[in-house]
């Protein structure tokens, strides 16, 4: 009996870790050059704009795409690697008021394929421009950008 109770211990937390392995696959921090080269060569972003992508990118999420952030100041979150705000831009799946321009779940923006927030964050820039994000606006506009020609 006693055997049968420890092998019962011994399996509750590989199937406690084995449940939560699914999110943390879905985590991705990229390097600098790794999304740069990303952004270039999937999405099109011309070489000369990368740099204040990459300041946006850092600025916003530390290239993390789980990253979120909740804005007390409306109950809004920003969601990924370029934060994109749920009040507006994307279905956060709680019931909460949003516009939903980019017709689109935000938990999409969270997974390392970052094709459906491409497709939203040009809806975005369309728009605004890089005035879109606070983080650009604080941290990048009229800075020394990072130079990007050590990715290519």
């Amino acid at each position: 009996m006693s055997s049968l109770k420890a092998i019962n211990l011994g399996i509750v937390p590989i199937l406690l870790v084995a449940g939560f392995l699914p999110s943390i696959a879905q985590a991705k921090v990229y390097g600098f050059c790794e999304l740069a080269q990303l952004l270039h060569y999937k999405h099109g972003i011309a070489r000369a704009d990368l740099p204040n992508w990459m300041c946006l990118v850092r600025s916003e999420s530390s290239f993390d795409t789980r990253a979120t952030h909740w804005n007390s100041y409306d109950g809004s979150t920003d969601w990924g690697l370029f934060q994109i705000n749920d009040r507006y831009w994307c279905d956060p799946g709680n019931q909460l008021p949003t516009a939903n321009v980019c017709r689109v779940k935000c938990s999409k923006f969270l997974v390392p394929n970052q094709d459906e927030a491409m497709k939203c964050v040009r809806k975005i820039y369309e728009v605004h421009g890089f005035e879109a994000w606070a983080g650009w606006k604080n941290q990048c506009r009229g800075r020394k950008l990072d130079d990007v020609k050590q990715c290519f």
